[in-house]
């Protein structure tokens, strides 16, 4: 026990209770960093399966559909829901930052993505900085999360697809 009466477990429960309130200012108001660590973690995460090169994106595991003996139902089913991924992330927002006309989702989701949380190019950083001084910041923001629902929908689905192609596969 300490001389405050309080055994160092206490006190260390006690400052992880209040290090998950603190809270910081993020361009748009304040937002608890519990709250800023998650959805970093589940925009990088998502972020794997647009990637093309990565091992569990949509196009390596279209490629494993087309290259394993899974039944055309499920080779259908798969394509069906990439596809329409793909149509959504392409297909305009009502947003744009330029005369060029809007961004698509599939933009949007790269300036977050890009800008805000994997800082891989300048481009997208920059961007993302610009964006975040305007007024309408909340608007992109509620876009992202449209995206992100739509992508972690589909995510969803395709791994109720996977599961049953696999249980289909006839290992020699």
């Amino acid at each position: 026990m300490s001389s405050s009466g309080r055994s160092s477990s206490t006190r260390s429960a006690e400052v992880a209770r209040s290090s998950s309130s603190i809270r910081s200012l993020d361009g748009t108001g304040f937002t608890s960093v519990r709250t800023t660590t998650r959805r970093k973690a589940l925009v990088l995460t998502l972020r794997l399966f647009t990637q093309k090169r990565e091992r569990i994106s949509l196009k390596s595991m279209a490629a494993l559909y087309n290259s394993l003996p899974v039944s055309p139902v499920a080779q259908q089913e798969f394509d069906a829901h990439h596809s329409q991924l793909n149509a959504f992330l392409d297909s305009e927002s009502h947003l744009a930052i330029s005369d060029d006309g809007p961004l698509t989702y599939r933009e949007i989701l790269s300036i977050f993505v890009y800008g805000e949380y994997a800082h891989v190019g300048v481009d997208h950083w920059q961007t993302y900085e610009d964006l975040r001084t305007t007024p309408l910041f909340p608007l992109f923001q509620k876009c992202l999360v449209d995206t992100v629902v739509v992508l972690a929908r589909c995510i969803s689905a395709i791994r109720d697809t996977n599961r049953r192609a696999v249980a289909q596969l006839t290992w020699s």
